[in-house]
């Protein structure tokens, strides 16, 4: 089996999707040298091309960044390249872009950071654009946030399928590295931190995948059961 995930050797296939909660630490924490393969992040990019400043970038530079990410991706996938990309996961765009990459042979891991709740996330955009990374409006974190955690609830659904390995983080202790809190392989549940953010239970409360319903079953040693939509 060609894998990804993890970085185990040259005949390893990795297709890694961290995503960042808007956050000022995260970026510093999982830098893209830490997947040990090819990496695009879409902020850095646009950044890049707006002479350096992650202040004020149009409209006209954000719509150019998205078909360059999308080549980035097929072009990995087409020549069985490791890579790892960076998503909001506001949009389902990533889920197509992780199907072909299963399809294509690939062992895909995502890796989901979030903060505690909604006014550290607005007050860690503050902060990051006060120190010169990219800024957002109390909205646009408010709607990130909400199409996030829903679009979350589809990325347990798809493990065992599209996503073979999901790595949780909880970032909302402030100067500390973000901590690991959960882990799953497939269905089941290779790692679940003592106490669980709350943060969890706001995106998935209501689902089958409560912190209360996961932890019943990493204790009773099964498997998530499949959706139920």
């Amino acid at each position: 089996m060609k894998k990804a995930g993890a970085c185990h050797g040259h005949s390893t296939r990795r297709a890694q999707v961290s995503r960042n909660h808007l956050q000022t630490q995260a970026s510093s924490a999982f830098p893209g040298s830490r997947f040990g393969c090819d990496y695009f992040n879409a902020d850095d990019f646009a950044a890049h091309l707006n002479n350096g400043s992650y202040l004020g970038i149009p409209k006209s530079i954000r719509a150019i960044v998205g078909p360059v990410c999308e080549k980035f991706i097929q072009d990995h996938i087409a020549d069985g390249r490791d890579f790892a990309t960076e998503t909001t996961l506001h949009s389902s765009a990533v889920f197509e872009q992780m199907e072909r990459a299963h399809l294509a042979g690939f062992q895909v891991r995502f890796t989901y950071i979030c903060v505690g709740g909604l006014d550290m996330a607005i007050d860690r955009v503050a902060g990051r654009s006060i120190l010169g990374g990219h800024s957002g409006s109390e909205d646009t974190v408010r709607d990130i946030r909400t199409k996030s955690f829903a679009n979350l609830l589809r990325v347990f659904d798809e493990l065992g399928k599209t996503i073979d390995l999901l790595d949780l983080y909880d970032n909302s202790a402030f100067a500390t590295p973000p901590k690991l809190v959960a882990s799953f392989s497939g269905r089941g549940i290779t790692f679940l931190a003592p106490q669980l953010p709350s943060w969890i239970d706001e995106a998935l409360g209501h689902t089958q995948y409560s912190a209360a319903n996961v932890r019943r079953v990493f204790s009773q040693k099964k498997l998530l059961s499949l959706p139920r939509r």
